[in-house]
C-alpha cells in the first residue's frame, strides 16, 4: 500500500450512493482514534468507508493516514533485508559467550 486511493481500492464497493454524505458521519477525531484499526481493516466495513471518505476530504486526516501508510512500507522494507552474515556471526559468539558464564 502506497497511498489511501490504494487502500480506498482493496476495499469492497461502497453500498452508498455515489452522492451520498457518509462522510459527514465521520469526523478528525474518528480517523485519528483508529488510525491503526482502519489501516490494519480491523474495523466494519461500513467504518472504514466513513472513515476513508472522511480522509479523502480532509487534508489533515489524509496526510496522517498517508503517513501511517508511508511508516509501515518503510518498517516492511527494513525487517525483510537479512543482516549480513559476519554480524549474524558476531552476534552469536556474544551470545554464545553469555550463556556460557
Amino acid at each position: 500500500m502506497s497511498t489511501i486511493e490504494e487502500l480506498v481500492a482493496q476495499l469492497e464497493d461502497c453500498n452508498c450512493d455515489p452522492n451520498c454524505d457518509c462522510a459527514s458521519a465521520c469526523h478528525c477525531e474518528d480517523v485519528l482514534d483508529k488510525i491503526f484499526e482502519l489501516v490494519d481493516r480491523e474495523i466494519p466495513t461500513k467504518q472504514v468507508h466513513q472513515m476513508l471518505k472522511h480522509s479523502m476530504e480532509c487534508e489533515y486526516c489524509r496526510g496522517r493516514v498517508e503517513r501511517e501508510l508511508a511508516m509501515r512500507r518503510i518498517i516492511r522494507r527494513g525487517c525483510c533485508e537479512q543482516a549480513p552474515e559476519s554480524l549474524r556471526m558476531r552476534i552469536m559468539e556474544i551470545v554464545t559467550h553469555y550463556e556460557a558464564n
